[in-house]
């Protein structure tokens, strides 16, 4: 009888340690999944480098794969620039110009039907309608021009965009920011479907404008794009 109930003790004490071991297990796993999905889940760090300019006293972050912009000194003021774009956002434009030919049936020449036809062959219907929407370039550009030391910086701008007549004929630099502890003026020049924000500032023998084309709606008068790196635009 003893040893009846010795083995049944036995046996009851093997289960309780085997439901004991498979609970301790079963935690062990449910917390190394759960740390294996919180590394996954983690972002890589952006990577960025340093665009500086001694002769005109300037320098600004952007991010490391962007590609070199280039840009045409056409203002007759405009006496030095330089830029930066995102080579994705390019190829997203491009896209876009297909897929809205494709739209009107191609009465748009350029770019061509033959050319388009393997871009849009890779686009997931889920995705055309996202991508037929006006793009804008993403990039960040820096235009100077000397100052007129006889006029302060809204008088400047005001005369400058004036000079181009047409929608501008009424400009007038209103929104005031803070950039790097120096005042200035956010201004939007957009027509038709371009989109042009610059943060401007002026300090010594030239006024800087630190821009972009890439449109990330209405922010009270701000861009995200340039509050992000305009912390990062320094002269000295």
């Amino acid at each position: 009888m003893n040893k009846i109930v010795y083995l049944f003790l036995a046996f009851f004490v093997l289960i309780i340690i085997g439901i004991s071991g498979y609970v301790i297990y079963k935690n062990i796993n449910d917390q190394s999944a759960e740390f294996t999905e919180k590394q996954i889940s983690i972002e890589p760090t952006p990577i960025y480098t340093e665009f500086s300019n001694p002769t005109y006293g300037f320098k600004f972050l952007y991010p490391s794969d962007w590609q070199e912009k280039q840009i045409e000194l056409i203002d007759p003021d405009l006496i030095y620039a330089a830029g930066f774009t995102d080579p994705k956002r390019l190829d997203e434009m491009e896209i876009n110009d297909c897929l809205n030919n494709e739209i009107v049936d191609w009465l748009n020449p350029n770019p061509t039907k033959l050319y388009c036809e393997g871009m849009i062959a890779s686009v997931p219907d889920e995705e055309k309608s996202e991508l037929t929407k006006i793009m804008h370039e993403k990039d960040l550009y820096v235009y100077v021009f000397p100052a007129d030391k006889t006029k302060n910086l809204k008088t400047w701008l005001t005369g400058h965009y004036r000079s181009y007549g047409g929608e501008l004929g009424d400009f007038v630099p209103e929104k005031e920011i803070s950039l790097n502890n120096l005042n200035g003026y956010a201004i939007n020049i957009a027509c038709c479907e371009d989109y042009n924000m610059f943060y401007v500032v002026s300090k010594g023998d030239y006024i800087y404008q630190f821009g972009t084309s890439y449109s990330d709606g209405d922010n009270n008068g701000r861009n995200t794009l340039l509050d992000e790196f305009g912390k990062n635009f320094l002269l000295y």
